[in-house]
């Protein structure tokens, strides 16, 4: 009854990667016993040959046989296992004949010996390394290769090494950037279109979500939570331990493979989100380089040059001019004095450029913000100290990458800051003496949540 209910193919089929180094082991030292007995002092080698291509034979056939009932786990790529199991028979028969041919049963001349045993070593060599292949991935010998080796060899780099980011890490995304790698390194050679072990398919959110032959893998279950996550931090002897082959998840892919599950596994959290605890944020920066800090506007953007003619004409108007770095086309432009609506239009051939614009105390007024609203690159706006009223905000709710807004000692109220309300990328806000009272600061804090607020006079 026992016997009746174990799968015995599968029982001898797992010894085959015990019993494969047998002939592996006989197959190289008959060959090595061959080139010994050219030698005259080695010659007597001559009389093991025989023996020893005898037993590589046996232990061929052996190795073969439980190979075949270890293919039937359906775990591996069906073309290598095509090759790996069909070269390993020709080694078998070639070791035969090898055998035969020592024994003087087999024809005798000289030339063929050696070319025998030369293609009986390739063989060998070649499904030895499928079988590698098979049992570890395709890319077990060269992980952890000097970059060197992996450039001849073509090698993939370890790890993290390959994988490309947006330079703006409010554009890296948990699960596309992140987590999906981790499938396409460590879980795809089994769970794919073509072969979809468990029915579950890993090379797409989409497969995700349909899951396997047991249903969903993201959702908790009673006793062992999400099917995913149980089956990479089972014991690595379990039956079930996953992957089956190649290089198991490190601590960190677990870490936040089990952060994304466990919290909702949403395929538009970004590695900006503050919800992201710190220690899962200090493991994707020490793992992966990146920050969760997010990059200015300026930082991750570029311009084409202002023309130099529009920036000297600009400057003998007053205007104080500066390119933010080196490397940008972004410009700073600030105003010490007072100025009218039409100095302010100067500005408009170089609104492309303008992303830090400084117009504190030159004594603007609502109506003339109307010529900001076109400078759609700003990212810092200082128009504290001007007579600057709330129909002055609706000029400014299309500046969609504002990041910082001085508002200081101007004559606007909180109704006015519904205008700001569409400024998602709006940072600090300096709100410190104007119209907002006391009893109103606390909803003002409420109503931009992400800001930091400056009330203080």
């Amino acid at each position: 009854m026992i016997l009746i209910q174990s799968d015995l193919g599968l029982f001898f089929g797992r010894f085959h990667s015990l019993v494969v180094h047998l002939p592996i082991g006989f197959l190289l030292l008959g060959s090595i016993f061959f080139l010994l007995s050219k030698k005259e002092a080695w010659c007597f080698l001559k009389k093991a040959l025989p023996l020893t291509f005898l037993l590589a034979t046996l232990g061929a056939i052996l190795a073969a046989s439980m190979g075949w009932f270890l293919a039937k786990e359906g775990a591996y790529s069906e073309a290598t296992l095509f090759w790996h199991r069909s070269l390993g028979i020709a080694t078998a028969l070639l070791s035969g004949l090898l055998h035969l041919h020592f024994s003087g049963r087999f024809w005798q001349q000289g030339r063929l010996t050696n070319w025998g045993i030369l293609t009986g070593v390739l063989l060998l060599s070649i499904t030895g390394h499928l079988g590698g292949q098979l049992t570890h991935g395709p890319a077990y010998l060269l992980d952890y290769a000097p970059p060197i080796v992996k450039q001849v060899l073509g090698g993939k780099q370890a790890d993290n090494q390959l994988l490309t980011f947006p330079m703006n890490p409010d554009s890296v995304f948990l699960y596309e950037h992140l987590i999906q790698p981790i499938f396409d390194k460590k879980c795809i050679d089994c769970h794919n279109p073509i072969q979809a072990r468990g029915g579950l398919n890993l090379t797409s959110s989409e497969g995700l979500l349909v899951g396997g032959d047991n249903g969903n893998v993201l959702e908790a279950k009673p006793q062992q939570g999400s099917q995913l996550l149980h089956r990479v931090t089972l014991e690595s002897n379990d039956p079930k331990y996953m992957p089956t082959k190649g290089i198991p998840l490190n601590y960190a892919e677990i870490r936040l493979l089990e952060y994304w599950v466990n919290h909702g596994h949403s395929f538009e959290q970004t590695i900006t989100d503050e919800a992201i605890p710190l220690a899962i944020r200090q493991l994707i920066k020490s793992n992966y380089g990146l920050s969760n800090k997010r990059k200015s506007y300026v930082e991750v953007n570029q311009v084409p040059a202002a023309d130099p003619q529009l920036i000297e004409a600009l400057v003998a108007d007053g205007f104080t001019i500066t390119k933010l770095s080196q490397t940008s086309n972004f410009l700073e432009v600030i105003y010490r004095d007072s100025m009218d609506c039409g100095l302010l239009q100067k500005l408009t051939p170089i609104k492309e450029q303008i992303t830090w614009l400084n117009l504190s105390r030159a004594g603007i007024k609502s109506d003339c913000l109307e010529q900001v609203q076109g400078f759609l690159n700003l990212t810092r706006l200082q128009l504290s100290q001007n007579p600057i009223d709330n129909d002055g905000l609706f000029f400014l709710k299309d500046l969609l990458h504002l990041e910082s807004l001085n508002l200081y000692n101007t004559s606007i109220n909180e109704k006015g800051l519904s205008h700001l309300e569409s400024l998602d990328q709006l940072q600090h806000l300096y709100l410190g003496q104007t119209k907002i009272d006391s009893s109103a600061r606390e909803m003002v804090t409420r109503r931009f949540p992400s800001v930091t607020i400056v009330l203080d006079d």
